[in-house]
């Protein structure tokens, strides 16, 4: 009979997924991907909130247990001060700004190497266009503009611009989630796992099903397990190349393949601007 704790875990879990499946399939599918550019998004967090610290931006966030006011920043530039700030400085900001972009955009790699050329010009400029004494909310709000506009202008270059967009009642265009969810939805993924089943094997046999399983909204540690916890494994192979039981970090490594193959996959799917 399962205890109260696990009753409510277990009630919190299928909310979660419940959740999870009302979202856009563009959501969804970004929320996938960005598992795989979660250092990307880290260092690109906290060189951003570097920028805006040396522009005094009201509201930061505490450094350390400390007001973000009594943080030295004397002498430093974006970069320094990025590695001296504690690791999850930022919160998920830069996992915001990949979800957005990879839900209007759809290439995972076009969003990281527009966020790489953005934190660029941001961090050469030293974060000139961050009005200094400004709020947090207001640089936050500033950094997702830009970062939208540029990634547009670097698709309209390119001559890949799509229809498939609607108007917002502020005249702005967006991205017609019910397009995507019609044209990149269950089937297409069914046919895009066909198309890379073998290559999914070659890394783990279960490769294949722990995309799935990912994209059904179910937690790596939960796929994974965890036996020195007694959390059981959903895969029917949970076991390394030396047989040893699989952890979340002896995953690692077949998660990072697994996401160049599917990288691979879906990297050329039309876009959207707007």
């Amino acid at each position: 009979m399962l205890t109260r704790t696990a009753r409510l875990v277990e009630a919190s879990v299928t909310l979660r997924r419940r959740i999870w499946a009302s979202l856009p399939w563009g959501v969804r599918l970004a929320e996938f991907f960005q598992l795989g550019a979660g250092e990307h998004n880290e260092g690109f967090t906290r060189s951003i909130f570097a920028g805006f610290l040396l522009n005094d931006v009201m509201g930061m966030p505490d450094i350390n247990g400390k007001p973000a006011a009594d943080f030295d920043i004397h002498g430093a530039d974006i970069g320094r001060l990025a590695n001296r700030l504690p690791k999850g400085y930022g919160g998920d900001f830069g996992k915001r700004i990949y979800i957005k972009l990879f839900s209007q955009f759809r290439d995972p790699t076009f969003v990281e190497d527009t966020m790489m050329t953005y934190l660029v010009h941001f961090m050469e400029s030293k974060a000139a266009k961050i009005r200094p004494g400004s709020t947090l909310s207001e640089s936050k709000n500033f950094v997702f503009r830009s970062i939208t506009n540029e990634a547009k202008n670097a698709l309209r270059s390119k001559h890949r611009e799509t229809s498939d967009v609607v108007f917002d009642d502020d005249g702005s265009k967006t991205i017609d989630f019910s397009v995507l969810d019609e044209t990149y939805g269950a089937s297409h993924l069914e046919r895009a796992l066909r198309n890379v089943s073998g290559r999914l094997r070659q890394v783990h046999p279960d490769a294949e099903l722990y995309v799935k399983l990912l994209l059904e909204g179910h937690r790596a540690n939960e796929i994974i397990g965890d036996p020195r916890l007694n959390i059981p494994s959903m895969l029917p192979h949970p076991y390394g190349k030396q047989g040893h039981p699989l952890t979340v970090q002896s995953w690692a490594i077949y998660q990072k393949r697994i996401m160049e193959i599917m990288r691979d996959q879906f990297q050329d799917l039309p876009t959207s601007v707007y």
